[in-house]
């Protein structure tokens, strides 16, 4: 497991990536067209754009959940392309964390229960994957809360929730789809610092979907995605000395 990652290494890296969908009549539709950037350990990469831009499609992509038609993907220098299904899932379970707009938590389950549980499908024993749940929540302001059912939490404790789960296995990147879309504005504030706070901590990157622009002033870089292409890069502010040029 990968608790810390060194800050000078590149943790994520698109380059030329192509994806093209159907239109339903047969009609390409270009969804992502030439998509080339890298995130490295520590760096919170926020991307933007409207509807229809391709920024789930890219998401889904760099999380192995969907194959690009072109181009390459790696995660910690390990290459998304050509590996078999179950190759691809020991590389998300190992290097990649996913945190979604809902939090998805098994509503039967404690918070501890939900956020040691990718660690016992990788059949760490129950003690040690307890105690790194409670690590992992703890980091979130969560320590009082282990026992409790996600009826019982709030929105924003939820979401902390799905957070630590996602970190829980001491991932290289971290993959963010509207992770506080659902939160009013105080709360999803909040909760987006503490997930930075632990993020940092332990060296992990983050990729962030978002349409929230205080959100993404408030990472690293942002990227902003137009028509299947990154237009532009901001680099807001530099605390990693990681912001990496556009090629």
């Amino acid at each position: 497991m990968n608790n810390l990652v060194n800050p000078a290494k590149i943790v994520l890296s698109a380059k030329d990536v192509h994806k093209t969908f159907s239109d339903g009549t047969g009609s390409p539709v270009v969804v992502l067209n030439g998509v080339t950037f890298e995130i490295c350990a520590g760096e919170i990469v926020a991307v933007i754009g409207s509807s229809g831009s391709g920024k789930s499609t890219l998401l889904q992509i760099l999380g192995g959940l969907d194959a690009c038609d072109s181009g390459e993907i790696s995660i910690a220098g390990r290459p998304l392309n050509g590996i078999s299904q179950a190759e691809m899932g020991q590389l998300r379970n190992e290097l990649l964390g996913f945190v979604y707009q809902f939090h998805h938590l098994l509503p039967e389950f404690s918070a501890l229960e939900n956020v040691a549980m990718p660690l016992r499908i990788a059949r760490l024993d129950e003690i040690h994957a307890h105690e790194r749940a409670r690590e992992a929540l703890k980091a979130l302001g969560l320590e009082h809360r282990l026992t409790h059912l996600p009826s019982q939490l709030s929105g924003g404790e939820r979401q902390r929730t799905a957070i630590a789960r996602a970190m829980v296995t001491g991932p290289a990147c971290i993959l963010a789809d509207e992770p506080t879309g659902n939160l009013d504005h105080d709360t999803a504030m909040d909760v987006f610092e503490q997930f930075v706070q632990s993020a940092r901590s332990r060296g992990c990157a983050i990729l962030i979907v978002t349409h929230d622009q205080l959100i993404a002033q408030r990472c690293d870089r942002i990227l902003r995605l137009e028509e299947g292409r990154i237009v532009s890069e901001d680099a807001r502010c530099q605390q990693t000395g990681v912001v990496q040029s556009m090629p």
